[in-house]
């Protein structure tokens, strides 16, 4: 007996197609969750948001290079408005 190709690319798809329906929902899940959570204690999704703010600031600039003029002294960028 042999299987056919067709039949078995389409069960995978499907169970892949299942898989994904699943890690859909869990994401739904936790997005709700995270939503009881404001309106149980938005102070706390406050201070939880600038902790996170803080990694992502310290690891942007820990990843970005700095510039340097010729003579390899750092350039300091000044914004303008």
């Amino acid at each position: 007996m042999t299987t056919d190709p067709t039949t078995s690319a389409a069960q995978d798809g499907l169970n892949h197609l299942q898989a994904a329906a699943r890690e859909m929902i869990a994401a739904a899940r936790a997005f709700l969750d995270a939503a009881e959570a404001v309106v149980e204690d938005p102070q706390q999704v406050t201070q939880a948001v600038g902790v996170v703010g803080s990694f992502v600031k310290a690891a942007s600039a820990a990843v970005q290079p700095t510039a340097r003029d010729a003579d390899g002294d750092p350039i300091e960028r000044i914004t303008v408005t």
